[in-house]
Protein backbone atom coordinates (compact mmCIF):
# COMPACT_ATOMS: atom_id res chain seq x y z
CA UNK A 1 0.00 0.00 0.00
CA UNK A 2 1.51 3.34 -0.61
CA UNK A 3 0.92 5.96 1.79
CA UNK A 4 0.18 9.69 0.96
CA UNK A 5 0.24 12.67 2.63
CA UNK A 6 -3.01 12.77 4.57
CA UNK A 7 -3.64 16.68 4.22
CA UNK A 8 -3.44 15.84 0.17
CA UNK A 9 -6.08 13.41 0.35
CA UNK A 10 -8.14 14.06 3.23
CA UNK A 11 -7.78 17.75 3.98
CA UNK A 12 -6.27 18.68 7.83
CA UNK A 13 -7.76 18.13 11.25
CA UNK A 14 -9.46 15.64 13.24
CA UNK A 15 -10.44 13.83 9.78
CA UNK A 16 -7.11 13.53 8.95
CA UNK A 17 -5.26 12.79 12.56
CA UNK A 18 -7.99 10.63 14.00
CA UNK A 19 -6.51 6.85 14.30
CA UNK A 20 -10.54 6.07 14.98
CA UNK A 21 -11.86 7.89 11.15
CA UNK A 22 -8.99 7.06 8.88
CA UNK A 23 -10.17 3.31 8.50
CA UNK A 24 -13.83 4.44 7.43
CA UNK A 25 -12.01 7.83 5.09
CA UNK A 26 -9.86 4.61 3.91
CA UNK A 27 -12.88 2.38 3.48
CA UNK A 28 -14.62 5.59 1.46
CA UNK A 29 -11.34 5.58 -0.77
CA UNK A 30 -10.93 2.04 -1.51
CA UNK A 31 -13.54 1.36 -4.03
CA UNK A 32 -12.38 -2.20 -4.89
CA UNK A 33 -12.11 -3.07 -0.84
CA UNK A 34 -8.89 -4.21 -1.54
CA UNK A 35 -7.49 -2.86 1.39
CA UNK A 36 -5.16 -0.71 -0.68
CA UNK A 37 -5.58 2.98 -2.16
CA UNK A 38 -4.25 3.00 -5.49
CA UNK A 39 -3.36 5.69 -8.04
CA UNK A 40 -6.99 6.04 -9.49
CA UNK A 41 -8.38 5.76 -6.45
CA UNK A 42 -5.87 8.30 -4.78
CA UNK A 43 -6.61 10.55 -7.78
CA UNK A 44 -10.52 10.00 -7.56
CA UNK A 45 -10.39 11.18 -3.69
CA UNK A 46 -7.94 14.13 -4.78
CA UNK A 47 -10.46 15.48 -7.10
CA UNK A 48 -13.33 15.58 -5.02
CA UNK A 49 -11.45 16.97 -2.24
CA UNK A 50 -10.43 19.90 -4.94
CA UNK A 51 -14.21 20.12 -5.82
CA UNK A 52 -14.55 20.82 -2.16
CA UNK A 53 -12.18 23.58 -1.70
CA UNK A 54 -12.57 25.16 -5.18
CA UNK A 55 -15.30 27.53 -3.17
CA UNK A 56 -15.61 30.14 -6.09
CA UNK A 57 -16.25 27.74 -8.70
CA UNK A 58 -13.51 29.32 -11.03
CA UNK A 59 -11.97 25.65 -11.58
CA UNK A 60 -8.28 26.86 -9.54
CA UNK A 61 -6.91 26.62 -5.97
CA UNK A 62 -4.78 29.33 -4.32
CA UNK A 63 -2.96 29.00 -1.57
CA UNK A 64 -5.49 30.01 0.53
CA UNK A 65 -7.85 27.30 -0.81
CA UNK A 66 -5.42 24.99 -0.44
CA UNK A 67 -5.31 25.86 3.41
CA UNK A 68 -1.68 24.57 3.91
CA UNK A 69 -2.43 21.08 2.67
CA UNK A 70 0.60 21.26 0.45
CA UNK A 71 3.36 22.70 1.53
CA UNK A 72 5.02 26.09 -0.51
CA UNK A 73 7.70 24.14 -1.98
CA UNK A 74 5.18 21.57 -3.84
CA UNK A 75 2.50 24.34 -4.61
CA UNK A 76 5.63 26.17 -6.16
CA UNK A 77 6.58 22.57 -8.22
CA UNK A 78 3.14 21.73 -9.27
CA UNK A 79 2.17 25.62 -10.43
CA UNK A 80 4.38 25.10 -13.58
CA UNK A 81 2.87 28.54 -15.09
CA UNK A 82 4.03 30.10 -11.83
CA UNK A 83 0.17 31.88 -11.90
CA UNK A 84 -0.43 31.43 -8.20
CA UNK A 85 -3.02 28.71 -8.36
CA UNK A 86 -3.21 25.42 -9.34
CA UNK A 87 -5.77 23.96 -11.82
CA UNK A 88 -7.68 20.15 -11.20
CA UNK A 89 -5.25 19.02 -13.44
CA UNK A 90 -2.19 20.48 -11.62
CA UNK A 91 -3.12 19.25 -8.57
CA UNK A 92 -3.81 15.59 -9.39
CA UNK A 93 -0.23 15.61 -10.99
CA UNK A 94 0.39 16.75 -7.61
CA UNK A 95 -1.14 14.01 -6.11
CA UNK A 96 0.27 11.13 -8.65
CA UNK A 97 3.68 12.26 -8.22
CA UNK A 98 3.26 12.04 -4.28
CA UNK A 99 1.89 8.62 -5.05
CA UNK A 100 4.86 7.69 -7.46
CA UNK A 101 7.26 9.02 -4.86
CA UNK A 102 6.07 7.10 -2.01
CA UNK A 103 6.24 3.53 -3.99
CA UNK A 104 4.00 1.00 -4.36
Amino acid sequence: MVVLSASVLFGTGPLATSAVAAPNTLKTIDTDNDATVDLNEAKTAAGALFDRLDKDHDGTLDRKELHGRVSAKEFAEADPDHDGTLTKDEYLALVAKSFQDHGS
